[in-house]
This record gives structure tokens, sequence and C-alpha cells, in this order.
């Protein structure tokens, strides 16, 4: 650092009715006259390069009001991995989890499969499982698990908050929100004002797209009622789930009837089945 600040005494630290400081050779100003010098904390770019100055003193510092900001570099990413081959469908759906993605592509945590659309007539062909396709936004899929040793799911409701600036909801008595994936490369953005949730906008449905307000799904757990065992969706105006399965529902307090879980998009609703032999190759089918 001592070399570094000899650097800055060659210069001039620029208007004297600003507070300076030396970082890393380059003088970094404050945000106005008289308020207090800006952090010396050089950021790094981790695995990535720095654009570096051209007399070699480091990474360039733009200055920035608080501190300096440098600019990281990286090579553009190749082809992402194929997604491996999901679980062989036994046995009732115990578990879901959210996936909040800036990117597409991602795949559900091993032993879980992404939900599909259900190619019935009349519906979409073109969705890929994306629930903001169409509306803009992140990219938001739900993956299934079936472990036996779990209570299963058996009976699903959703609901949407009054906007985004106002994310705070909780399900119904009685059931639970369904939560993000492990590996999930969503940023938190904080938890709930009452900490039910630790990452509520990695839950939202709806997350960054036109769709308004954040929309989260509900799980409910009965023994005395037939688990779910196949979940699908359709896609596209006046589309119905098969006659053989139901649509998720509205919340209580919402709108009735089917719940339409991409309205600015692709007019989405998942469809639960409760026979065994409703699997999604039997659905296509048909």
């Amino acid at each position: 650092m001592q070399q570094q600040n000899e650097l800055c005494a060659k210069g001039t630290p620029g208007a004297g009715d600003r507070d300076f400081r030396c970082c890393a050779g380059h003088w970094v100003s404050g945000a106005s006259p008289g308020s207090p010098a800006p952090s010396c904390d050089v950021p790094r770019c981790g695995n990535l390069d720095a654009v570096n100055s051209l007399d070699g003193s480091g990474p360039f510092m733009f200055p920035h009001s608080g501190g300096a900001v440098i600019l990281c570099t990286g090579p553009q990413p190749g082809p992402s991995e194929p997604c491996p081959e999901p679980p062989i469908k036994v046995g009732a759906i115990t578990s879901l989890h959210v996936m909040v993605s800036s990117t597409p592509g991602n795949c559900c945590p091993l032993g879980f499969e992404r939900v599909g659309a259900s190619h019935v007539a009349n519906a979409s062909l073109t969705w890929d499982g994306d629930f903001n396709s169409g509306a803009g936004g992140d990219y938001v899929a739900l993956c299934t698990g079936r472990n036996g040793s779990s209570n299963p799911i058996t009976a699903l409701t959703a609901f949407v908050t009054p906007s985004h600036a106002d994310p705070f909801m909780g399900c119904p008595a009685g059931w639970s929100k369904v939560t993000a994936a492990l590996n999930t490369s969503c940023t938190c953005r904080g938890q709930s004002p009452n900490h039910t949730d630790d990452c509520w906008n990695c839950e939202d449905l709806n997350s960054g797209s036109a769709n308004l307000g954040a929309m989260y799904l509900c799980a409910q757990r009965d023994a005395a009622v037939t688990p779910i065992m196949g979940l699908e969706a359709v896609a596209g105006n006046d589309t119905a789930c098969p006659s053989s399965s139901t649509a998720v529902p509205a919340a209580e307090g919402m709108a009735p009837g089917p719940w339409d879980f991409d309205p600015k998009g692709e007019k989405l609703q998942l469809c639960v089945s409760v026979n065994q032999s409703q699997s999604r190759e039997q659905m296509r089918a048909r």
C-alpha cells in the first residue's frame, strides 16, 4: 500500500473543497463538500478479471460516493449441462419447491422433477415449465418430490398479494407455503416481518414479472384425504385441465374457480390428479 500511496502523492487530489482518500493508488472523492472521507476497502473481482489502470498500479477504481467501483470481466459461460433424468414416479407427491432464477434451464434438485406441460386438446405446446412465460421477469419452475417416508400432499391452493410492494402474506390456517429449492440461484432479499419465510422473494411465482403482486402456492397434508399422485400444467386461453384431474383453486378470499398462474403470459393452470394411473405419459396420450 505504501507504493500505491506514493502514486497518489505524485498527483493531486482534485478540487480542494472535497474530502479525498488515497485508495490503491487513486484519489477517491467523498460525496459532497465536508462529507467524511470514503472507505478505502478495495473491491475484489474474485474469480473474474479486473479492468486495470494504464499505469499498472492495479485495478482501475472508478470514483463513487462513499468508495470506489471496479469493473470485472470474465469468459462467456458455455452451454449448461443437461438436467439429470427425472426420477421414476412412484407413490404420492410429498414435497414441492419453487425454483427462481435469472437464467433459464436450471435443474431441480436431485431426486426432484420439474412440473411440465400436459399435452391435452387446445393446450399450448410451447410452454417450457416457466411460470412467468410470456410475462417477463425471472424464470420460475416448480419441482416435485416423492419420498415414501414423508406425509404426502393432499391439496394445493394459491393466492396473490395486492402488489409486489406488499409481498408479506401467509397461507390460510392449516396450510403451509411452498418454499424455495435448496439449489436455487435466487438472491434472497430478506425475511418477512414475522420471519416465517427465510426468503420470501425466492418463493414468489410472479418474481419480477408483469403479473401483479407476489404469488404463492400453499400445500396441505391431511391423512384422511387421498394424496396427490400427479401434477401437470395446461397453458393457453380457454384450456381446461383433463376431466381426470382438477385445477388448483384460489385460496379463500380470492376470486373463485381455477387459479391462473400466469395471467399476463401463457394463461396457466395446474392440474392435480389423485389416481396413480394418471402419469404424464398417460395424460399426454389422451
